[in-house]
């Protein structure tokens, strides 16, 4: 991903360095009048004091230097042209394929005087990019093409049926033609896509033509120059095997654009076989589907607030559930129990036919900093729906607001209310009652089985039980792709704790407990994919020594959270659903 940093379309030209310790700050915090430099030579994106804006671009000239090694092996791309410049903000506009980075997109509304103008190419009917950039810019104009035949969401955009290429293949059209004819030369395009296999190295070859090569190859007047392109969204294709004829096209490409006065601000993974090189191929299709959606909503720095943690987690849950909200057939009532002087919300789900020998009580996942009974009622509702089971969902109140051990009381007190007053939310006085959760609400469940009694089992989903993340998983699955990073864990933990004495509490460290024998059956379900998967087997192994009867099921291929989005992990949810009905019916 490019973005090209000239101000006022001058032949200044001017390179952004990224640097974890030079990071762009807001136009809000310095003073317009003290960052004219950086404004000017930014197109207004970035308001920076002179002489932090000057080291930032020294940084580059020394990346610069990087990007230029004489490296004749096929991995030469993957290991030069690194980003150069530190966007403010990146955001994945679009799911799978067809998702690409921007750069302070949002900044389009506000410091573009005109209508901003985006042209994306090669949608291959996924209109998912178009959808995502008319969100964040509703007055935006933006034109799709593609060399088949596809129709544009109403109002989103526009279609335009059209193979693109350098006018000399039969039906191609050079760029510069397809500008020309909407009238869009004299116009800035603010994002150009371009996601067309095999003729992204042709295509700006012409592009950065000469005016005189333009006229040329387009027929169009010398007089009509180029638009102002200011970012470049473009996927590079090349084989694993590449060699060296391939690595110099590539080298070559991206200096066509150096010297053009574009910087690459995004590399993304996918340049050569992602699914073999950058991703675990384990990855099953509805993961990569997850994957997509995800990324392209959390946040990927390592500084984020817990506002942005929960509004991201909220947008997840809706987006990835969205085709089963409001598919509940039961009935739904909003309840509170006082507990402590604080009234805790709790969701019961009273499915048709329901039957009235048992009652779940389910705790929600979110690193006990985030999540609520509405992100997780999707899955709560299917769970009721599935087993004929009275399910109730507890909103515990959230860290940091109310750090440890108040989420853990709250859940403990609600539990022993519904418990001693089962009957009154549905059940005969004789049925089981039974706690479930995900992640740290499994770790939730798993406390309270130690602490309160007439439990009569527990199921408990890629629960955090090892606080201390000492299992092996925890260092298998460190890379940013299986989302749930180290950075995240302690993230949650300093922000969920009062001080680390808290993190050894056997009341939350379950596995420093010294007696399991009283413990209720339980089913372990997995993802084999996650950070946490070894901590539900050393909890199993522990439980099993002790005499307690368990039920293990890992789910293959999938990532940490899969069971809290049915919406895109039909297959994988199935199969957990499975394993409940089957346990349950068995007790």
């Amino acid at each position: 991903m490019l973005t090209k940093l000239i101000g006022n379309n001058t032949a200044k030209e001017v390179f952004i360095t990224s640097s974890p310790f030079l990071l762009s700050l807001s136009n809000s915090q310095i003073p317009q009048e003290e960052c004219r430099l950086s404004l000017e030579e930014s197109d207004g994106f970035f308001c920076e004091y002179d002489q932090d804006w000057s080291r930032r671009k020294s940084l580059h000239y020394s990346q610069n230097e990087k990007n230029h090694v004489s490296n004749k092996r096929s991995s030469f791309f993957l290991d030069n042209w690194e980003p150069t410049i530190h966007c403010t903000f990146e955001q994945r506009l679009g799911i799978s394929h067809g998702g690409k980075w921007a750069c302070d997109i949002y900044k389009l509304q506000t410091n573009n005087s005109q209508i901003p103008l985006i042209y994306s190419f090669g949608s291959n009917g996924d209109f998912s990019f178009e959808e995502a950039v008319k969100d964040i810019l509703p007055n935006s104009e933006i034109h799709t093409f593609d060399k088949d035949l596809y129709t544009c969401p109403n109002e989103i955009c526009t279609f335009h049926q059209a193979i693109l290429g350098n006018g000399k293949k039969k039906g191609s059209k050079p760029l510069k033609r397809i500008i020309n004819e909407l009238h869009h030369h004299k116009r800035r395009i603010d994002i150009l896509k371009v996601d067309i296999e095999g003729s992204e190295f042709d295509l700006f070859d012409d592009l950065f033509d000469s005016t005189k090569s333009t006229a040329e190859s387009t027929n169009l007047p010398s007089s009509q120059s180029m638009p102002y392109i200011h970012q470049i969204f473009v996927e590079i294709h090349l084989p694993w095997n590449s060699g060296d004829e391939e690595s110099l096209r590539a080298h070559n490409f991206f200096e066509l654009f150096r010297h053009n006065n574009y910087a690459i601000f995004h590399k993304e993974a996918n340049l050569v076989d992602c699914r073999s090189v950058f991703e675990d191929s384990r990855f099953s299709d509805e993961t990569n589907t997850y994957y997509q959606l995800a990324v392209s909503i959390l946040s990927s720095s390592e500084s984020f607030t817990v506002k942005e943690v929960r509004e991201a987690d909220d947008i997840l849950f809706i987006k990835g559930n969205e085709k089963l909200i409001g598919t509940f057939k039961g009935t739904l009532q909003e309840k509170h129990v006082l507990v402590n002087c604080a009234e805790i919300p709790i969701t019961i789900y009273t499915p048709i036919d329901v039957n009235k020998d048992k009652l779940v009580i389910f705790f929600h996942g979110g690193g006990w900093v985030s999540c609520n009974c509405n992100t997780h009622q999707t899955i709560v509702n299917t769970l009721a729906d599935a087993t004929k089971t009275i399910w109730i969902s507890v909103q515990y109140r959230l860290a940091p607001e109310h750090k440890y051990p108040i989420w853990l009381d709250d859940s403990c007190d609600v539990t022993r209310y519904i418990v001693e007053n089962k009957v009154s939310y549905g059940v005969h006085q004789t049925a089981k009652i039974g706690v479930a959760g995900d992640s740290v609400g499994a770790q939730i469940s798993a406390s309270i089985c130690h602490m309160v009694k007439n439990i009569d089992f527990q199921i408990l989903v890629y629960g955090f039980f090892d606080v201390a993340c000492r299992t092996p998983s925890h260092k298998e699955f460190s890379d940013p792709m299986y989302i749930l990073t180290p950075a995240l864990l302690e993230w949650f933990k300093l922000n969920a704790f009062r001080d680390a004495k808290d993190l050894t509490d056997h009341r939350v460290a379950v596995l420093l407990n010294k007696s399991f024998d009283t413990l209720p059956p339980c089913l372990f379900i997995v993802a084999e994919l996650d950070p946490l998967r070894d901590d539900s087997y050393v909890y199993q192994k522990l439980l099993d020594k002790a005499g307690v009867k368990t039920e293990f099921l890992l789910v293959k291929g999938v990532l940490h959270d899969f069971l809290a989005f049915p919406g895109i992990y039909l297959n994988a949810c199935t199969q957990a659903i499975n394993a409940i009905q089957q346990f349950m019916s068995a007790l």
